[in-house]
Formats: C-alpha cells, sequence, structure tokens
C-alpha cells in the first residue's frame, strides 16, 4: 500500500494524540484538529509516495513549496488506514509548479475534510502513532541541514527547477547554489 506524506506541528498536536485514551474521536479536544488539520478548500495535502525509501522526494517537494528552508517533522500515513477509516483521497494539483518537477503528480489531497472527518484525521494520526512505538518511522524529523542537502543534490542532479521556487526560497535557493559552486566536484 502506499503512503501519503504530510508536514506536521509535531511538538504541541502529537503530544496531544499521544495521550488519547478514549477511542471516541469525536468527543476529544479541539486542540489537534483545529491547529493540525488546517484545510484549504476541506482538504489537506500530502504527497504520495509507495514505500518509505521515498521519503526523501516527499520532504523535498513539501520543504521546497514552503516560505524556508527550515527543520520540519512529517507524518507517514499508510493509505490502508486512511481506507479503513473511511477517508477519501485524491490525486490533485498542488496549487503550483513545484521545483521537485518529478513530485508535481504524486500530490495527493485527503479530501472532503468536514467536521465529522476532522476525528477521523485525529484517528488515522493516532493508529499511526500506535505502529511506531520509537516515534522514528511514520513520524520523522528532518534536519534544516538535511532539507538543504537534499536540495543541493537535487540540483546537482538536474532534478530541481529553481526558475520554479516560491520568492519566499529564491534566496536560500540561490544560496545553496552558490555553496555548490564553490565546492570541487564529486566532493559532495
Amino acid at each position: 500500500m502506499p503512503f501519503l506524506v504530510r508536514k506536521i506541528l509535531k511538538d504541541e498536536s502529537i503530544e496531544h494524540i499521544e495521550n488519547i485514551t478514549n477511542t471516541d474521536y469525536l468527543h476529544q479536544s479541539a486542540d489537534v484538529p483545529t491547529t493540525e488539520f488546517r484545510t484549504k478548500h476541506s482538504a489537506l495535502s500530502t504527497y504520495m509516495i509507495n514505500d518509505l525509501n521515498e521519503l526523501d522526494r516527499a520532504v523535498l517537494a513539501i520543504a521546497t513549496t514552503s516560505s524556508k528552508l527550515s527543520s520540519m517533522e512529517f507524518i507517514i500515513l499508510d493509505t490502508e488506514i486512511l481506507n479503513t477509516i473511511g477517508l477519501k483521497y485524491e490525486q490533485t494539483y498542488p496549487g503550483m509548479e513545484i521545483p521537485y518537477e518529478e513530485m508535481q503528480d504524486f500530490h495527493y489531497d485527503i479530501v472532503n475534510v468536514n467536521i465529522e472527518n476532522l476525528s477521523k484525521c485525529l484517528e488515522a494520526y493516532k493508529k499511526t502513532m500506535e505502529r511506531d512505538n520509537n516515534m522514528s518511522i511514520y513520524l520523522v524529523d528532518y534536519a534544516e541541514g538535511k532539507i538543504k542537502d537534499l536540495v543541493k543534490t537535487a540540483i546537482r542532479q538536474k532534478k530541481f527547477n529553481v526558475e520554479k521556487v516560491p520568492a519566499d526560497l529564491n534566496k536560500a535557493i540561490r544560496k545553496l547554489q552558490k555553496e555548490l559552486n564553490e565546492i570541487p566536484s564529486g566532493t559532495l
């Protein structure tokens, strides 16, 4: 089964979800749904990967469409969980042409997110966390340096279209390009 990768606000939301003992997700605190599950057009943005070895690709797509390159946390949702609890997802346009072009067609939204489905999102996160006792397989942190290294590698491999970089990231991406030009060939 494929996975959907989503950026999360790990510290606050994950701690709250960890402490849920009552599986009546409709009657949980609204803290997580009102912060973690911010929707646009009743949809939650994700990128699809076929296996966990492709995680860097999704991280690169998400990071390079963000407002800055910084440390980020991600949740990897097994589509089997989503299917079981009745959350729908579909391939969608990510709202922009993304710099990491090979991921353009792997943008998926969790769709039809209404009040009831917010509780299902909470359930999906909780079930994902229960599968990940060490919080290191389906909940992962990417340090700023690692994200920048992913960008550099994509630039070097000519898999990154600098022309599609959001305005907020232009300066950071130019700096990474300059660093690449200063490194002797074959050392990165």
